[in-house]
């Protein structure tokens, strides 16, 4: 994991604001600039996203990074993908964006590389730390502009809506723990009787998210495995 974190900082620390006037590093200096490899410099870098799932290991993984590198500090905020984006097109339009941040949803790339927001890493990464990564991971349209990369992802997209059934509680719904859910049928019937059991101490199924993009994801799932059709991302 600390490879792939140290990975992703480097990703990060390049992938910097180029055309809407950011005031977040002293002198307004980006990665790249000639005399941005002073190590005397103090460099102030600003990060922003929604990544709540990987907050944790991000903050610690800064806090090591600024111990190895003490002229560099990094200011990471994580808010909610709904506060997200009116946060970073305030902070755009008022000539203050954050260093680093991904791109709001309902927006492609290729729109706001025109509006200036990115540069390209062309320059900036050698072709070996792009073939770092599998086949595939850069895209023309997607994460690619007229031959140029101007993103890294942060994850590989997988199927992730999993569900975990407690065995303790199987067994007091006077349910088998060695026989779960096989049809959403199934399911229903057992998570009301898991609940009728609990009389308010625990449910059938909880699904967790305080953000509603969690929400969707999960309906989304359940509705394609139950046939609705719909595609699983």
């Amino acid at each position: 994991m600390k490879k792939i974190l140290s990975i992703l900082l480097v990703a990060m620390m390049i992938v910097t604001l180029a055309g809407c006037g950011s005031k977040n590093s002293e002198n307004n200096e980006k990665p790249g600039d000639k005399d941005s490899t002073n190590t005397d410099k103090k460099i102030t870098l600003k990060v922003m996203d929604w990544s709540d799932s990987s907050k944790a290991q991000k903050e610690a993984f800064f806090e090591e990074y600024k111990k190895n590198n003490p002229n560099i500090n990094i200011e990471y905020t994580c808010l909610t993908m709904d506060q997200y984006k009116n946060t970073i097109l305030s902070a755009i339009n008022s000539g203050d964006a954050p260093d680093l941040f991904p791109l709001p949803s309902g927006m492609d790339l290729g729109s706001v590389v025109k509006e200036g927001w990115f540069q390209p890493l062309e320059g900036l990464v050698s072709d070996s730390f792009k073939n770092m990564f599998v086949d595939g991971v850069f895209k023309e349209g997607v994460n690619v502009i007229d031959g140029k990369v101007y993103s890294i992802p942060e994850v590989l997209q997988l199927p992730n809506s999993i569900i975990f059934y407690n065995k303790e509680l199987f067994k007091k719904a006077g349910l088998d723990p060695e026989q779960p859910p096989k049809t959403f049928s199934e399911l229903r019937e057992y998570a009301k009787k898991i609940t009728e059991a609990g009389n308010g101490e625990f449910y059938g199924i909880i699904e967790g998210g305080q953000q509603v993009n969690r929400w969707k994801t999960a309906a989304h799932d359940f509705s394609a495995l139950g046939g609705s059709g719909m595609s699983e991302f």
